[in-house]
């Protein structure tokens, strides 16, 4: 069964079936930006993830380290003041160390949620804002 990153199984405790963000630090695709976007060297937050459960036997790389430094531009864009702006070498041990995940819900699955053309929870704030997804010399 496909399974949309998007797709929200327990809106209580935001979750699904899996984790594709988990999946992809796993398989070195980024590192975890500060607003727990995976976050891609050449695409930065601009990525749509799915996730390929197999037993092929593939080849591991190393993980990607985490490249936000002190930037805070997510934290200091994001609508409901849910980012925490705490950086990490390579994961969160869990987003409550990242994110105020009640004040971003309010915001995605509240507020948001009545303007009229938004057919489900979502923002995107922090991916628009964030420089790995700008095209410079520094980034990507």
């Amino acid at each position: 069964m496909p399974i949309p990153a998007s797709h929200i199984l327990d809106r209580t405790h935001w979750r699904s079936f899996i984790s594709h963000k988990g999946v992809a630090i796993t398989a070195s695709v980024g590192w975890q930006g500060k607003s727990l976007v995976v976050v891609n060297r050449e695409w930065g937050p601009r990525t749509r993830l799915a996730t390929i459960l197999t037993d092929f036997p593939l080849e591991l790389d190393q993980p990607v380290a985490n490249l936000c430094g002190a930037c805070s531009s997510c934290a200091e864009a994001c609508p409901g003041r849910a980012i925490k702006n705490v950086n990490t070498p390579r994961h969160y041990s869990d987003r409550d160390e990242a994110l105020f995940l009640d004040r971003c819900a309010a915001k995605v699955a509240g507020e948001f949620l009545g303007i009229p053309g938004i057919e489900g929870p979502t923002c995107g704030v922090c991916i628009r804002v964030c420089p790995w997804g700008r095209r410079s010399p520094t980034h990507g």
